[in-house]
């Protein structure tokens, strides 16, 4: 996290590497400037092409596809992600292409796409760690979809299972090196949880305008002291950490099962706060563009209910919905699936303009009748 100081169990690599190769390639900038945001502007831009192409050929409604990517194109949300450091435009991407490729071993099978979901969900992994227990979704479904195909399932198991290996294997090492354990990405789910629970959702986050606060109030931002450290110190420092997190987890643990009605309670309040809590000024605004969204997101897939596009965008919804609802939410952290819900919102949209303009002749018929 800082120089000399213990190596980093706190945040995923995917989007550093990404910011070390912008900042490689292009020039160095201490903050967020125009090489950030020209590379996220065009990374979103190509989310926005992904999106026409999973209306036009996933949905097979190339109408469908313009509506989703005019709407993607205009979301206000992802415009101003782009535009700072945050790993949700990369990992949007991502996420999109995860379902995409999904779909296409479902319908067609064989171990290189296999191998192609697993190693596109090991970058998503790395980028946010979220991901992590996507693959029990997606294999649990593909285990279903291949229920007469024991073998088939095994091949495309096996090589979604080798690419996810090569892919995350080497951060892993990489933590067993630092704390001589399994560290599963980041060290973190314990005060994930914490939050989670602990935190009331009246009112809105005004977790950073107290920072800003401070710093006003205090005259440095609220940091630790920076000291550098021996290596002895540095391995030392890092598997308390490890110590610490572990009994966090333990101790947030015991805490819900011995309050599991309130973990019930906040859990519901958290599910529907995904779609539109944040800072102050924002969650009326959030609440206004993402709820229509996602009810006519619902209304998309219903429609499609049965399809296999429509039964994995609802598994990836509610799951991203459910992982956050039980550990840390803010509406940021639905931008990866606003896709899939603006994908189907716009086919809800063009079929409800199909059936309008076919009642326009029937209505002009009757009244010259």
């Amino acid at each position: 996290m800082k120089p000399g100081r213990p190596g980093n169990l706190l945040t995923p690599p995917g989007y550093a590497y990404f910011l070390s190769g912008l900042y490689g390639l292009f020039g160095v900038e201490m903050a967020e400037g125009a090489r950030l945001w020209i590379a996220q502007a065009a990374l979103d831009a190509i989310t926005c092409g992904v999106v026409y192409a999973a209306g036009a050929l996933v949905l097979g409604n190339r109408r469908v596809g313009l509506v989703a990517a005019f709407l993607w194109a205009i979301y206000p949300q992802m415009a101003v992600y782009s535009a700072r450091i945050a790993p949700e435009v990369l990992f949007t991407l991502l996420f999109l292409l995860v379902f995409l490729a999904w779909l296409a071993l479902e319908r067609r099978g064989g171990a290189a796409r296999a191998l192609l979901v697993g190693a596109l969900w090991g970058l998503l992994a790395l980028t946010k760690e979220k991901a992590i227990f996507l693959p029990l979704v997606l294999l649990a479904r593909l285990a279903w979809v291949r229920r007469g195909e024991p073998g088939r399932f095994a091949r495309e198991a096996g090589a979604f299972a080798v690419a996810a290996i090569v892919i995350v294997g080497p951060w892993v090492y990489r933590g067993y090196q630092l704390t001589g354990g399994f560290v599963p990405i980041t060290l973190r789910s314990g005060r994930a949880l914490t939050e989670g629970f602990r935190k009331e959702f009246g009112g809105a986050d005004t977790y950073m305008i107290d920072g800003f606060d401070y710093t006003a109030r205090v005259g440095r931002p609220r940091t630790d002291t920076l000291s550098v450290l021996s290596e002895a110190e540095r391995l030392a420092a890092t598997r308390a950490l490890q110590t610490r997190e572990s009994s966090r987890l333990r101790e947030i643990l015991g805490e819900i099962g011995r309050e599991p009605l309130s973990f019930a309670r906040k859990t519901a309040v958290r599910f529907a706060a995904y779609w539109y809590w944040g800072q102050p000024r924002v969650v009326v605004g959030n609440a206004l563009v993402n709820l229509p969204l996602l009810a006519l997101g619902i209304a998309g897939i219903v429609m499609a209910w049965g399809t296999a596009p429509a039964s994995v965008a609802t598994l990836l919804i509610v799951y991203m919905n459910a992982l956050h609802a039980v550990t840390v939410v803010r509406m940021r952290y639905s931008l990866p699936v606003m896709p899939l819900v603006i994908l189907f919102a716009a086919a809800a949209i063009a079929r409800f303009a199909g059936r309008r303009t076919r009642s326009r002749p029937e209505s002009a018929e009757h009244n010259a009748s």
